[in-house]
């Protein structure tokens, strides 16, 4: 019996997209799910019962509260002499093992982001997350840097560990030819400092100078940050570039695919910042099942592409120049072939996704 502990049943946040991906890998074993609010297209056995993840963090106490009704659940679905094996999609829910350590077999925490590394390092909760790490069975690490990130502050004594980078089911869709002498970026993710959008509009800004009207930007996502957000504002209409970048605020799925089908490169300028950093980012490969090129951060996780491909440039968020001069080779020659990133989607897409499936094999 598999149980997942996921937040939205969406495939708006990085969590909700991979929770999605695995409940179907799922479908067949007949999961129990315990979510925040259920999605009516999903069949599986749904059960909104958690909080949003910052409320636990807030008040603690909600993790033995919630726990006897999540005790409940899977008592009434338990069948005899079966085994449970719970999959903790969202970081945070993985305290929850400490009530439920009686009734679950197999404990399964996967290593997403910046949860992980708050409560690997942080003064309030770094005790007690190494605590827990004796009732974990198996750690996924989303990436290789998540990897690097986290172990040094764990112990695996008790427990195996893995890499499994994520996987999308992304639908086909026809691909748009490049609009001639214009270079279309794509930027996607929550409007917040550590996503570096404002050294990103900065060269934008700057090539425009040397390539007018050559190069144009478009930024899709919500705003976490307000006067972050208004700070890049400002500085758009400062420098008169209010038609090379365009800020899109809280698309839906189908106007954020038109967005990816009518670009040509995209870029996520994460940066870590404090607790905060880029476990992979799903939205590269979003992108690339679109055609588009990618550049990818190196504070990513999805510098793990470069074992199946060297294609791709791997830039210095924390540098204008880099990101400046890798924008640039695109603007003086350097070919973007939409077939060919699609193609190489799906070879990486499915190296991932086999390497799932094998994992679950044994559960």
């Amino acid at each position: 019996m598999n149980i997942l502990f996921c937040y939205n049943l969406d495939n708006l946040s990085g969590w909700g997209s991979l929770s999605l991906s695995y409940l179907k890998k799922l479908k067949n074993k007949k999961p129990v799910v315990f979510c925040s609010k259920k999605n009516p297209n999903i069949k599986a056995k749904q059960y909104a019962i958690l909080k949003d993840p910052i409320k636990y963090i807030s008040n603690p106490f909600l993790f033995y509260y919630d726990s006897k009704k999540i005790i409940e659940v899977i008592k009434f679905h338990k069948k005899k002499n079966s085994k449970i094996s719970a999959h903790f999609l969202v970081e945070p829910y993985i305290f929850f093992t400490f009530f439920l350590n009686k009734i679950i077999d197999y404990n399964i925490f996967y290593v997403i982001g910046t949860y992980s590394n708050y409560f690997a390092k942080s003064l309030r909760w770094k005790f007690l997350f190494k605590l827990l790490f004796k009732k974990i069975h198996v750690v996924i690490f989303l990436s290789n840097y998540m990897k690097q990130k986290i172990s040094p502050y764990i112990n695996f004594v008790h427990a195996k560990s893995l890499i499994l980078n994520p996987y999308i089911h992304a639908k086909k869709s026809a691909l748009k030819k490049k609009e001639k002498n214009v270079l279309r970026v794509l930027s996607v993710g929550a409007i917040k400092k550590r996503k570096g959008y404002f050294k990103l509009v900065k060269a934008i800004s700057n090539l425009n100078i040397k390539y007018p009207n050559r190069i144009k930007l478009t930024i899709v996502g919500n705003i976490n940050e307000k006067k972050y957000y208004e700070k890049i504002k400002f500085f758009i209409k400062k420098k008169k570039i209010e038609s090379l970048v365009n800020i899109k605020i809280n698309l839906n799925n189908s106007r954020l695919n038109t967005c990816y089908k009518n670009s040509d490169l995209f870029i996520l300028a994460s940066k870590e910042h404090g607790y905060n950093l880029e476990g992979y980012g799903i939205v590269y490969l979003e992108a690339l099942s679109f055609g588009c090129e990618i550049m990818i951060s190196k504070q990513s996780g999805a510098t793990d592409i470069k074992e199946i491909s060297n294609k791709f440039f791997i830039f210095n968020p924390n540098s204008l120049k880099d990101m400046q001069k890798k924008l640039k080779s695109y603007l003086i020659g350097k070919k973007i072939n939409k077939r060919s990133n699609v193609k190489m989607f799906n070879k990486i897409n499915h190296s991932n996704e086999l390497k799932f499936e094998n994992f679950l094999e044994k559960f």
